[in-house]
């Protein structure tokens, strides 16, 4: 193998693999909001020319990684046609904002409001 071979290999792997982790993540949680269309539409355009490009040049690197991260983009771009636009629901906190002072140090008394005496019959 040639150092070229082995530098696009290399990155073919790389770009790759790169590539898991948000399919996985669409996969898993059935949210492609933050994903646009039309990136996707375009990456899996650009990615098909790869491939034919690989092909023209008998480039085994430029052809295996490509069509690879292919299938990864047209798997997100089927999720993404599948799924639409939903988002994650941002979690909600039930505390409400938490209050960004220093919390009081521990030999510190604090007053607690006392409640109002009942009458015993």
């Amino acid at each position: 193998m040639t150092p070229a071979s082995l530098v696009g290999l290399s990155a073919g792997i790389l770009t790759t693999v790169a590539f898991v982790p948000q399919v996985w993540r669409a996969w898993r949680t059935r949210s492609t909001g933050d994903l646009s269309l039309g990136m996707l539409v375009t990456f899996v355009a650009g990615l098909s020319l790869w491939v034919a490009y690989g092909v023209q040049l008998r480039e085994a690197p430029i052809v295996v990684s490509n069509v690879v991260t292919l299938g990864l983009a047209l798997a997100l771009l089927a999720l993404k046609l599948r799924h639409g636009t939903r988002a994650i629901a941002a979690p909600v906190d039930p505390v409400g904002p938490v209050d960004p002072s220093p919390c009081q140090p521990a030999d510190t008394a604090v007053d607690l409001p006392t409640p109002p005496a009942t009458e015993v019959r």
